[in-house]
């Protein structure tokens, strides 16, 4: 699996997916700013301090969902403007990590700023579950 920041001429955010020869069964997903723990992706914004969302795109990978290979997939997307850019310039406060698990007993934890992921003999529990933010969400 692969967790990666991009920014484009479409904006700027996080793609996630499956990028090896097999199937991949996630067992945690999280996010941290400033080494706290986020509870979604608004929280996140939040916490950099980004005035504004509308027009993000954003999914929120759930355990034991199984990502087949080349499902690289934009995760949480912000379009052109002042938020996408500032977010590329914030981006080094972010800590995306997840941790997978091959069919076999095989584990492997990911963090985008590292290349390549790391073997595990399980994956951790996280401090904090990631969720999509309350249905009622505030536009800020």
């Amino acid at each position: 699996m692969m967790i990666g920041f991009y920014y484009n001429n479409e904006g700027a955010g996080f793609m996630f997916g499956g990028d090896g020869v097999g199937n991949a069964v996630l067992k945690t997903f999280e996010v941290l700013v400033d080494g706290k723990p986020q509870s979604d992706w608004l929280e996140m914004c939040r916490a950099l301090g980004i005035a504004g969302t509308l027009g993000a795109e954003f999914t929120v990978p759930q355990p034991e969902i199984v990502f087949e290979p080349h499902s690289l997939k934009k995760t949480f997307w912000i379009p052109p403007g002042p938020n996408a850019e500032e977010l590329k310039l914030k981006v080094d406060r972010i800590v995306v990590r997840a941790c997978y698990c091959s069919i076999y007993p095989e584990c492997w934890q990911i963090d985008f700023r590292e290349i390549g992921p790391k073997r595990v003999s399980s994956c951790p529990k996280t401090e904090m579950p990631f969720t999509a933010p309350p249905t009622q969400v505030r536009v800020f």
